[in-house]
C-alpha cells in the first residue's frame, strides 16, 4: 500500500524510501518558524562567526537590557543565524521599530486590535525599507500571515497580496537555499553511515516540489509547491523523464497518493483542486475543485481505494472518492483551521491516524463510521503540544511521530491510546521535516535547515546516529 507521500523529495533533499509525513509551518499567533534555516551557514567557519556575532548582541542586551536599538538588532541576529522567530518575538516586542513591535505583540497574544493579515502588511512594510538579507527574510515571514487569507479577499488588496505573494516566491535565496535547495540527492542510508549516490540540478529556487510518489515502473512524480510543473523524475538515468504544466500557483499542492490504476491524485495546499495526474499520458485526467474546503497535508490510501485527506487549514477530514471524482464525506474535527494537522498513517485496523502539528490531540479518524474513534490530549500531559509533520507506522503496530518544531520525539500507541514514550532526540535545534522506515526497524529523519540525516532506534532510548550530507 503507497501511503502519504511515496518518497520524500523535500526542499530538495530526497530520500528515496516509502514515508508517510510532510511539515508545514503555523501562522497564528504561536511559534512561526517560516524561514528558520534560510540563512544557514555555508560552512563551519561561518557558523561559529555567527555565533559569535549572536554571543556579542546578547552582551550588548545583558548591559543595557531596555535599550529598544539593542533589543530589535538581538532578536534580527537571532532571526539571521537560527531563524528561529519565535525566539526573537519578545525582542522584537521591545524594539525601536514600531510596526514590528505591533506584530510581535500580535504573535505573542498580547496585541488584540490586530489581524493575521494586518500583521503581515506591518511585516512587509518593514521589509521593503530593508534590502538586506533580513528584509528578505521579513517577506517569507510576511506570506505565512498572507496565505490562509488571500481567498477572502477581493478585488486591489486580493492583487496586491497576491503580487507580494508571487514576488517572494520568485526570491533566489543566499547560502543555504542556493546550494543545497537547487539539488535533489538520494541517500543510501546505512546504520552509521551514509553516502551520497547520485545528484541532479533541478535549477534554482526553493521549494519547489514536496514529496514525491513512486510510480510501479521506478520512476517518481514530484509533488509541486512553488514548481509550476508536475515533474517525473528517473533514478535510474538520473533525470527528469516528463515534465507538465499544472496551471496553478503559489503553494499549489500539499501530497499526493498512488492510485490503483497507476494514476496520482494531488491534493491541494493553495490550488484549491484535486488533481488526477495520469504519468502514462503526462496530463491531467480529472479535477475537482474544492476551494472551500480549505488545504491538506498529504492523504492516506484506504483499502477500499478511497482517500483521506489530512486537513491543514479546514476543518474537516475529508474521503475523497477517486473513482467517482468526488467527496465521498467528510467529518468536523473540532480542532479549528490553523494548520492543525500535518500528514497521516493508517493503522492496521483501518482507521487512520493523524498527526497534529498546531492541534493539541492525537485523533484516530474510523473510515467505516465517519467518526473520531479516539482523541489524546498531547499539551497538559505529555509537554509535546503538537508541532509533527507526519507519522510512520512501526512494525509493532505503534506511530512513530515526526518532530518538526520538537526536541523529543513521539511514540503513540493506539491500541491503547496512550504515548508509549518521548525521547529528547538530539541536544541540537533541529528540525525534521520527513521521515522513513528503514528495513531495519530504524527511522530516517531528514533535518530542516542542516546538511544532515539522522537515524533514530525507536527500541532504544536516545539513539541517534548522524549522517553529514
Amino acid at each position: 500500500m503507497q501511503n502519504f507521500y511515496g518518497i520524500v523529495l523535500t526542499l530538495g533533499i530526497g530520500l528515496l524510501v516509502s514515508t508517510v509525513g510532510i511539515a508545514q509551518v503555523p501562522h497564528k499567533k504561536s511559534t512561526t518558524p517560516a524561514t528558520r534555516s534560510a540563512s544557514a551557514p555555508k560552512d563551519n567557519a561561518d557558523k561559529l562567526a555567527q555565533k559569535r556575532l549572536l554571543k556579542e548582541k546578547a552582551l550588548r542586551l545583558k548591559k543595557t537590557p531596555k535599550d529598544p536599538k539593542i533589543n530589535r538588532e538581538y532578536a534580527e541576529t537571532i532571526v539571521l543565524v537560527t531563524g528561529d522567530w519565535q525566539k526573537a518575538m519578545p525582542y522584537f516586542a521591545k524594539g525601536d521599530i514600531e510596526a514590528l513591535q505591533k506584530a510581535a505583540r500580535w504573535e505573542l497574544g498580547e496585541e488584540e486590535n490586530l489581524s493575521n493579515l494586518l500583521a503581515g502588511d506591518l511585516y512587509w512594510r518593514v521589509s521593503e525599507k530593508r534590502k538586506d538579507e533580513f528584509g528578505r527574510l521579513l517577506k517569507l515571514h510576511a506570506i505565512i500571515f498572507y496565505e490562509e487569507e488571500v481567498k477572502e479577499l477581493e478585488g486591489l488588496k486580493r492583487a496586491v497580496i497576491e503580487k507580494r505573494m508571487n514576488e517572494v516566491y520568485q526570491l533566489k535565496m543566499n547560502n543555504y537555499w542556493e546550494d543545497i535547495v537547487s539539488t535533489t540527492q538520494k541517500i543510501n542510508p546505512i546504520i552509521g553511515e551514509g553516502e551520497i549516490v547520485a545528484s541532479l540540478d533541478i535549477g534554482k529556487g526553493h521549494n519547489k516540489y514536496i514529496g514525491g510518489i513512486l510510480l510501479p515502473n521506478g520512476n517518481v512524480v514530484l509533488i509541486p509547491a512553488l514548481s509550476k510543473e508536475i515533474s517525473v523524475y528517473n533514478p535510474v538515468e538520473n533525470k527528469i523523464e516528463k515534465l507538465l504544466s499544472h496551471g496553478k500557483k503559489y503553494f499549489a499542492f500539499g501530497g499526493g497518493v498512488l492510485l490503483e490504476n497507476g494514476n496520482v491524485a494531488l491534493f491541494p495546499e493553495g490550488s484549491g483542486e484535486i488533481l488526477i495526474y495520469d504519468p502514462e499520458k503526462n496530463e491531467i485526467v480529472q479535477r475537482l475543485s474544492c476551494d472551500k474546503k480549505g488545504t491538506f497535508l498529504g492523504g492516506v490510501t484506504l483499502p477500499n481505494g478511497n482517500v483521506v485527506l489530512i486537513p491543514s487549514c479546514n476543518e474537516e477530514i475529508v474521503v475523497y472518492n477517486p473513482k467517482e471524482n468526488k467527496i465521498e464525506k467528510s467529518l468536523p474535527h473540532g480542532k479549528g483551521r490553523r494548520f492543525v494537522f500535518s500528514g497521516g498513517v493508517l493503522l492496521p485496523n483501518g482507521n487512520v491516524g493523524l498527526a497534529p502539528n498546531e492541534s493539541d490531540e492525537i485523533l484516530v479518524y474510523d473510515t467505516e463510521k465517519n467518526e473520531i474513534a479516539q482523541r489524546l490530549t498531547l499539551q497538559k500531559k505529555h509537554k509535546l503540544g503538537g508541532f509533527f509533520s507526519g507519522g510512520i507506522l512501526l512494525p509493532n503496530g505503534n506511530v512513530f511521530f515526526v518532530p518538526f518544531s520538537q526536541m523529543k520525539t513521539c511514540i503513540y500507541n493506539p491500541k491503547e491510546n496512550k504515548i508509549e514514550k518521548t525521547d529528547p532526540i538530539d541536544k541540537t535545534q533541529r528540525m525534521f521535516l520527513c521521515g522513513a522506515l528503514l528495513a531495519n526497524g530504524n527511522v530516517l529523519l531528514s533535518t530542516y535547515g542542516t546538511h544532515e540525516i539522522l537515524i533514530y532506534d525507536p527500541q532504544k532510548t536516545q539513539s541517534c546516529n548522524v549522517i553529514q550530507i
